[in-house]
């Protein structure tokens, strides 16, 4: 019996669960990125239906409760060695960053508007994802920081 590799096994069920939200009228928009090392679900969420919270809007978008978009991937590998998401490490990596470097949260929020606005924000387009975006300006201020030292 032929093994089936874990991409294809991701990829299927990341399509069944796309079928699932693409009956929720909350979905108003949902794309399944197959090509990508890890597959993922981008979603985009409608948060003025009447069954969303106010309360989760208040939480995490205090100033706008418009749309709101996720990723949704899967890990595959049971060894913690041999991982290929890292989405967890780089998590705990950017809240440290974001406890010890004070202007990173703020130049964070206005950098994800500018890109946003100009649609460079999607890796997969030739934009940026955030995950570099924050990498690339934790370098910056540890390098300005060491050249003021």
């Amino acid at each position: 019996m032929e093994s089936v590799p874990q991409t294809e096994k991701v990829r299927v069920a990341l399509e069944k669960v796309q079928e699932i939200l693409e009956q929720h009228q909350c979905v108003v928009e949902i794309r399944l990125i197959k090509t990508a090392a890890v597959p993922v679900m981008k979603l985009t969420i409608d948060t003025s239906l009447t069954f969303i919270s106010q309360d989760f809007c208040a939480l995490n978008r205090p100033h706008n409760c418009g749309p709101i978009q996720a990723d949704i991937t899967i890990e595959t590998s049971l060894n913690e060695n041999q991982s290929s998401h890292l989405g967890i490490l780089t998590t705990s990596a950017i809240s440290q960053w974001l406890n010890h470097l004070r202007p990173l949260h703020t130049i964070v929020i206005l950098m994800k508007e500018f890109f946003t606005i100009n649609q460079l924000n999607l890796a997969y387009e030739g934009g940026l994802n955030t995950i570099s975006m924050i990498v690339m300006l934790v370098a910056y201020i540890v390098d300005q920081r060491l050249e003021e030292e």
